[in-house]
């Protein structure tokens, strides 16, 4: 063979061997200085994490549990950032955060993004972390995000987000799946994606012949009873599932003025059924939600400026007992499902009980390294 010829055959070869370890390299391999894996987040994002991870920056509350739940006991060791948030979004869990793992009260916490409307750059740089967790459902409506990200340079960034997501295909997987990957926990992971896939399942096979024709309404209220609440800010994820038609949507989208003139217009007496929601984050009433020991009469008694409202004891759904109070932060992971079978209880009794929620409560109360205690959910009219 002509000496050229040879020379140019392996000078390919060799290209191609360097091609195949950097390959192998990104995807995890021994031949190369930079192991990892290769991951598909919640936002559909390609991500190479190089691995170990030892420094996770988490960004938003509603990514703790989410985290704590895919990689299992030993999670909070992970921690070298937390939201400022946290501590004014969900105080009762922070409280329980920093009871259980009193560490945690020594982790820095970085601006809000929400709040602030920008990625806190220099908060998370400062913090050194391995790995960024950002919630996907603030992130990917933040004007410039991407660009304010790229200033973060090599460090990886995960998008994490159930939000309107919840109860869709592959959520589970895009949010837990992947950290069980990155923290070669994927048993712990397996479990409750495999747990949250099994119960969303159930409740489709249950309803899929059941009529699904009624009306809802979905309010977010605040500290003020006369004054109507978001009625889309914490989204319908629930009834995606279920059925239904929401009274506040119309041909132009979601009418987010509301009152009790446009509640009576959808005929018959008002809306079917009604849903209000219980989070802190709004200054509503805040007596669901983590060690919370509220009594049936507590929860009633702080709805019960809402539930009198001027026309309101003529509404179908007050009259009938069909208003279900629910804990507004818990769709933003697998702790969702407490809402779907919530109110999936209070829409279809012959096909859902409220003890099946609470064995779903204890359930996931096993699979939540720092525990699932408290009151999740009311059903006035039960």
């Amino acid at each position: 063979m002509n000496s050229k010829i040879v020379v140019a055959v392996v000078a390919v070869i060799i290209v191609m061997a360097a091609a195949a370890a950097v390959v192998l390299t990104r995807d995890g391999g021994e031949d190369g200085t930079v192991e990892g894996v290769t991951v598909t987040d919640s936002s559909g994002r390609e991500v190479f994490v190089p691995t170990p991870v030892e420094r996770v920056a988490i960004t938003d509350p509603t990514i703790v549990e989410i985290f704590a739940q895919a990689v299992g006991e030993g999670w909070e060791d992970y921690v070298c950032l937390l939201p400022q948030d946290i501590e004014t979004r969900e105080p009762a869990k922070w409280a329980l955060l920093k009871e259980t793992y009193p560490e945690l009260a020594d982790v820095p916490l970085c601006a809000d993004v929400y709040g602030t409307g920008a990625i806190p750059v220099d908060d998370i740089l400062n913090s050194e972390p391995d790995l960024v967790l950002l919630a996907g459902a603030t992130v990917n409506y933040l004007p410039g995000a991407e660009e304010q990200i790229s200033a973060l340079g090599d460090i990886p960034c995960i998008y994490l987000e159930f939000y309107d997501k919840s109860f869709t295909d592959g959520i589970a997987e895009a949010n837990y799946g992947i950290l069980g990957e990155i923290f070669g926990t994927q048993s712990v992971a397996d479990r409750i994606v495999d747990y949250y896939n099994e119960k969303v399942s159930i409740a489709k096979d249950r309803i899929a012949s059941a009529d699904r024709s009624f009306t809802y309404y979905v309010e977010l209220p605040g500290s003020d009873p006369s004054v109507y609440g978001s009625v889309v800010a914490m989204g319908c994820p629930e009834f995606d599932i279920l059925g239904g038609t929401n009274v506040c949507s119309n041909p132009a989208g979601v009418d987010m003025e509301w009152n009790i003139e446009k509640m009576l217009q959808s005929g018959d007496g008002g809306p079917d059924y009604i849903v209000l929601i219980s989070t802190p984050y709004y200054n509503g009433p805040a007596t669901l939600g983590y060690g919370s020991t509220a009594t049936a009469e507590e929860i009633q008694d702080s709805f019960e400026p809402y539930l009198e409202r001027a026309g309101w004891d003529n509404l179908k759904a007050v009259e009938e007992g069909n208003v279900m109070i629910n804990y507004g932060e818990l769709r933003n992971s697998a702790l969702g499902l407490i809402d779907l079978y919530s109110v999936a209880a209070m829409i279809y009794p012959d096909l859902f009980t409220l003890e099946e929620v609470e064995q779903i409560a204890e359930d996931l109360d096993a699979m939540t390294p720092f525990g699932f205690e408290g009151v999740w959910y009311y059903h006035v009219g039960a």
